[in-house]
């Protein structure tokens, strides 16, 4: 069978049959096969399995040639060996390309390798009985069709045929929708999420010679970008050409001189800061006025250009007039672009990282941060800048910088004292912590920590290795209260602190505490003669952020209050009130006549209402207990309104499956009572509201319950008492009573909504009613009076209600009714949630949670009573049906009911 394939291969064959027809089969390169070179043409492949390489024999199929430098020939199962001449690729079609193809003059058919085409495509080859297929493996697309020629699979002209595709297409549906159109890119662009065209040709969906993309609208609207900010390398040649002006703040935590903003400028040319504090954006314009006058009067030169962004301090007309008036040119950034003032923005980030360490290093608390800032100023201004690799202070002074007077920020700092002594043995130095650096003095802002007071001295003693908030615990959270400014401009010799709030020029917008680069030297010049400093004689007023708290009091308030200075009215509820006292068990109640009458009457009611029936215990149940529980009502003067006397049953001895087998009972929706008042309010109905008296007394119990009788109630021995109705304390009593309520409202003629089951309407006519229930409180509103009364009537004789009226207080709710509509509040139950608390006296708060605030859960220790927490919460959530604002805080300290910490 070789000897014939070969002569195949050399042109000769054993029979003229095989001219026409298949010729006999041999063995090559692992295949058997049928095999003509004179039909199957020079352009038909052969697809071989056991091919290592593409093989070619036609020269002019093949591209891109250069000769072989590798193993110049290739092995033949006979043994013998064909030479190879050239490597090159071959087009079969616009979607293969066979690439490594070895050219061999003297081979007499073209082999397809499939392991070759696998590894160097994404093409797979999968074969079947009568033919194969060529598929792409990314988009299962079918490219080729091999017709099986005798015993071997052929590639020739036609396999790349459309129709042929079609036909042979292993997956018709895919096809139908890969083939539609395939080179056109606008098609595909939409198809795939309007991809791009270079995505498009790596995927094999398009062809590499397909058009380019034209403009698409769409592209724009749903990927467009920001342009790239570049870097900017041009800077002003002169000083106060161009200034970078911006505001930071608010901060979450106030200084000691109650500013939460700072005003920061920044000249463009010599990269010179000045940061100016303030307690309201509303002094921005002020301080710009002040900064210009201070230029043109110091550095004799006027400020041509600002630059801000768009907040409305900027804008404002104000600001505009005065710059207009000055000449100033106003540059503004565009719309949320604030790397258009990059230079101040950075600047910002600069003052922050240096003011922290500052903070870090010397543990001070935060109430300090301004004076970290200003100290940040004052540092960076006196170190060489990337822009010329000089200080902003030479570069406005045109001299170096001494760096002579410059100490640790926060350090211990002794303070001598000046002042005429009193004694030979009164203290001579104050002990302080260093702050910073004074403006328009020569010397040392200190901060007193035996008097709690800000001064400036000259004569000071620095400890730069000691920093005595670092040892002090948790000093972020201490506040030295109070903080105020000493002042030793008086010849007195009484010591007098003056808040900071009234002196300090922090909060004077004409004379701002700012951080600045001038000629600063707390070193005197001259030690010979140094003048005794005098001290105020003002009187110190207090602030007005300790108006809410009691710092002294002119009455004894550890004594007990004088029976004589009150009043006989006063002292007779007084009276009252400290005598009054509930029992807390039967015995104790029966001891007094109004508790005994009480009880009785609760009896009475109990067995007017049929609620038990007399039996002997069978032998095989056990009876569940009972209790009293009493309660005073009193009136709004404090007085007696009545003794109340409640028989509760032990519900907590039922057994489930035996004495009860349900215990949910519905409840109103909020989502339902809201609508309910506005649908109320949109319609102008009128809206009344009713209590059902003994409500759980009402539902008749399925179950077999026995109770032992009541403390005080006689029966015979071996006797139980059989419930025929539910009783409070049953877990079942509420679903009992809501289901008694449903029947007979229902059958007044009221329809049970499905989507909320306590809510119930009624059409009559042309007039509508809709009822609430909540347990026992009920709410009727609708466009007819009459047909209200006559359910208030109908209810009554059925349960015996309370009418209230028009509704005024319903679930904690406090509804007003006006022209406008209705408001529905819940002032008392705030007050009585800010009573319970002990913040009764607490400043007022502008938002449910801190800015910035982050929750550290488990840190921290643990609270010494969760249950009063979680107890909170659960009041705080009912508050959101009027307070929606209030949601997003109770939702965020809800997350840690089970992980309760000091510092959540």
């Amino acid at each position: 069978m070789m000897s014939e394939l070969l002569q195949m291969m050399k042109g000769k064959t054993q029979s003229d049959q095989a001219q026409v027809n298949y010729a006999k089969m041999g063995e090559f390169a692992g295949t058997y096969f049928n095999y003509t070179t004179e039909f199957l043409g020079p352009n038909s492949w052969i697809i071989d399995s056991g091919a290592t390489a593409h093989m070619c024999a036609n020269l002019k199929l093949m591209n891109r040639l250069k000769p072989y430098i590798a193993e110049s020939s290739v092995a033949l199962p006979d043994g013998t060996k064909k030479h190879v001449t050239h490597c090159g690729s071959v087009t079969l079609s616009p979607d293969v390309t066979l690439k490594a193809v070895l050219y061999m003059p003297s081979f007499k058919c073209n082999l397809l390798s499939v392991s070759k085409l696998s590894s160097l495509s994404h093409i797979t080859i999968l074969f079947s009985s009568d033919h194969c297929v060529m598929q792409d493996q990314r988009t299962k697309r079918t490219i080729a069709v091999g017709r099986l020629v005798g015993n071997l699979y052929v590639l020739d002209d036609f396999s790349f045929n459309q129709d042929v595709i079609k036909k042979y297409s292993l997956n018709k549906d895919i096809e139908c929708c890969l083939n539609a159109r395939i080179n056109d890119v606008d098609l595909w662009h939409k198809r795939l999420g309007h991809t791009p065209v270079l995505v498009l040709r790596h995927a094999n969906v398009i062809s590499d010679n397909a058009c380019e993309l034209g403009v698409c609208s769409v592209c724009p609207l749903a990927k467009q970008q920001r342009l790239p900010f570049l870097s900017s390398e041009t800077y002003s040649e002169n000083v106060f050409n161009l200034i970078h002006v911006d505001i930071w703040g608010p901060y979450n935590q106030f200084s000691v001189s109650g500013c939460t903003y700072m005003l920061t400028v920044v000249d463009d040319c010599s990269r010179a800061t000045w940061v100016f504090l303030m307690k309201h954006k509303s002094q921005t314009v002020t301080l710009l006025e002040n900064f210009y006058q201070m230029v043109l009067t110091q550095f004799d030169r006027k400020i041509k250009t600002v630059r801000t962004d768009n907040g409305l301090e900027f804008v404002s007309e104000k600001c505009q007039l005065f710059l207009q008036n000055h000449g100033i040119l106003h540059h503004k950034t565009c719309v949320y672009s604030p790397q258009q003032n990059g230079v101040v923005e950075r600047k910002h980030k600069h003052l922050l990282q240096v003011a922290r360490a500052l903070m870090f290093q010397a543990c001070l608390p935060s109430q300090f941060w301004t004076e970290a800032i200003l100290t940040a100023t004052y540092i960076i201004n006196r170190l060489p800048t990337s822009v010329f690799w000089k200080t902003p202070y030479e570069v406005l002074y045109n001299r170096s910088v001494d760096y002579s007077m410059v100490r640790t920020f926060g350090c211990l700092a002794f303070a001598t004292n000046v002042l005429p002594q009193k004694s030979k043995f009164t203290k001579r130095a104050y002990r302080c912590v260093f702050v910073g650096y004074a403006f328009g003095q020569k010397g040392y802002k200190l901060y007193d920590l035996d008097d709690k007071v800000l001064f400036v001295s000259r004569d000071v003693v620095f400890h730069e290795g000691i920093f005595p908030y670092k040892n002090t615990p948790d000093s972020s959270n201490e506040f030295p209260f109070p903080v105020a400014v000493r002042d030793e401009d008086s010849t007195s010799n009484q010591t007098t602190s003056v808040p900071i709030h009234d002196s300090a020029p922090i909060n004077s917008v004409d004379s701002p505490h700012h951080s600045s680069l001038h000629n600063f030297n707390p070193l005197p010049e001259d030690n010979s003669s140094v003048p005794v400093l005098r001290r105020s004689s003002r009187q110190g007023t207090k602030p007005c952020w300790m108006n809410d708290f009691v710092c002294s009091s002119s009455h004894d308030v550890d004594g007990s209050p004088k029976v004589a200075s009150i009043t006989p009215s006063h002292y007779a509820v007084m009276t009252v009130i400290s005598t009054l006292q509930e029992p807390k068990s039967y015995l104790e109640a029966n001891n007094s006549p109004e508790w005994r009458l009480a009880m009785q009457v609760e009896i009475n009611a109990l067995e007017a209402n049929q609620t038990w029936e007399i039996t002997p215990l069978p032998p095989d149940k056990m009876p569940i207990g009972c209790r009293w529980v009493f309660k005073l009502k009193l009136k709004a003067d404090g007085s007696i309104d009545r003794y109340k006397a409640r028989l509760v049953a032990k519900g907590y001895n039922q057994i489930e499956g035996i004495d009860y087998n349900e215990s949910f009972s519905p409840v109103a929706k909020s989502v339902t009572v809201r609508l309910f008042f506005a649908i109320a309010a949109a319609s102008n109905w009128h809206i009344h509201q009713m209590d059902v008296n003994n409500a759980f007394l009402h539902g008749y119990l399925e179950e077999e319950i026995y109770m032992s009788p009541p403390d005080g109630y006689c029966l015979p021995p071996g006797h139980v008492c059989r419930l025929k109705r539910s009783l409070y304390g049953l877990k079942q009593a509420s679903r009992q009573w809501n289901q008694e309520f449903t029947t007979q409202i229902v059958a007044f003629g009221f329809i049970q909504s499905k989507h909320d089951y306590c809510l119930f309407t009624k059409k009559s006519g042309d007039s509508f009613l809709v009822l609430l229930l909540y347990v026992d409180d009920i709410l009727v509103a609708g466009t007819s009076a009459e047909l209200i009364t006559e359910v208030k009537n109908y209810l009554d004789r059925v349960f015996t209600i309370k009418d209230l009226g028009v509704a005024k207080y319903f679930l904690g709710l406090e509804v007003a009714r006006s022209p406008q509509g209705i408001v529905v509040t819940q002032t008392k139950y705030i007050k009585d949630i800010v009573t319970d608390t002990g913040l009764a006296n607490a400043r007022d708060a502008t938002t449910p949670l801190p800015p910035g605030i982050k929750f550290t859960g488990s840190a921290g220790a643990k609270l010494p009573h969760p249950d009063v927490y979680r107890l909170l919460i659960g009041r705080l959530l009912y508050l959101n049906f009027t307070r929606p604002d209030t949601s997003y805080a109770c939702q965020q300290l809800s997350q840690y009911l089970q992980i309760l910490a000091n510092n959540i």
